[in-house]
């Protein structure tokens, strides 16, 4: 499928969902404006994304395998945030992640260009272990589980467990993936993949090799979502003052509709945020979880509107007029 016409399923899917929870009167304005209203959830809202941004420059200098980290965080900041704005004003969002990978590969020339697409690839994985860890922690403290969560449990028991074995032996799995990777760069014929295999299995060897870049990033990645389920339970504590669920149980939740927003099945996550939200916090009789999407929704968006900045100081206007010419 074209980009094009990914686009348009994912506009499509965003449409319905929305109409549909719109018609079922599932969304109330009121809400919203109270929402966006508030001074004091909009600039803590902001400060947290902001901090977000941060640990994830931190966590992105450590997956690209730069020598000197700390040199080029300002860089990758502004890279990574103008890459939000891209992303909120083309009806693709995909080329926001694009320019993302392609201004990382311009940070240190001397770096493995493939290590951009590395780190987008593995900041997703951590990004969703993480998730899990919270659902599973929140959980723990909760006196009573949902049954709609609980029987999703033995797939987040499995998929954990899973990382932990790869962790404990690691030193025997590691050498029989190297050895796999080399297999596939035998049999390929095109030196463009070989040359492909060649660096996944570089980047995969040095990345592993001691328990401290994937313990740190996977530390950046608990607290980015931390602080993203932080925001999203402020929003619905200010719509719900009067809320009786208690934090931990609504904590078990959140985690689950961001997991579902971040699917590339929709247009920014409209839509499926909405159904998502309001299914998953309507178990605790919360009636506004589609309201609670949207106000987040409307955050998030001014916060990547704020890209533009250093969307524009990363223009190079003379070769950009070069090129014109």
């Amino acid at each position: 499928m074209s980009i094009n016409l990914k686009s348009i399923f994912k506009i499509l899917v965003s449409l319905i969902l929305i109409y549909w929870t719109i018609s079922s009167g599932s969304t109330n304005y009121e809400n919203v404006l109270i929402g966006i209203t508030n001074f004091k959830l909009t600039f803590t809202f902001l400060i947290l994304t902001f901090l977000q941004l941060f640990i994830s420059t931190l966590r992105t200098s450590i997956l690209m395998q730069f020598n000197n980290q700390k040199s080029y965080s300002w860089k990758i900041l502004k890279i990574s945030w103008a890459s939000l704005f891209i992303s909120s004003v083309v009806p693709i969002a995909i080329l926001g992640e694009i320019y993302r990978i392609k201004q990382l590969t311009m940070v240190n020339e001397n770096n493995v260009k493939d290590n951009s697409f590395y780190s987008s690839m593995y900041s997703k994985f951590f990004s969703t272990v993480s998730l899990i860890i919270l659902v599973l922690i929140a959980e723990f403290f909760s006196g009573e589980v949902p049954k709609e969560i609980s029987r999703v449990n033995p797939f987040f028991y499995l998929f954990i467990g899973s990382i932990v074995v790869f962790f404990l032996f690691k030193s025997f799995i590691m050498p029989k993936f190297l050895v796999l990777m080399q297999h596939f760069h035998n049999l390929q014929q095109k030196s463009f993949f070989k040359k492909r295999i060649i660096n996944f299995a570089q980047y995969n060897k040095e990345f592993f090799a001691s328990h401290k870049k994937p313990l740190l990033v996977a530390t950046y990645s608990f607290l980015i979502q931390s602080l993203n389920v932080i925001s999203i339970f402020l929003i619905v504590d200010t719509l719900n003052p009067d809320l009786n669920a208690k934090l931990v149980d609504v904590l078990c939740v959140i985690p689950i509709g961001i997991f579902f927003m971040t699917l590339p099945i929709s247009f920014s996550g409209l839509g499926v945020g909405h159904l998502a939200f309001a299914k998953l916090l309507g178990i605790f009789n919360i009636s506004n979880g589609a309201d609670v999407f949207t106000i987040y929704f409307i955050f998030s968006y001014l916060f990547n509107m704020m890209g533009m900045i250093p969307f524009l100081s990363l223009l190079d206007l003379k070769k950009d007029i070069k090129n014109l010419v």
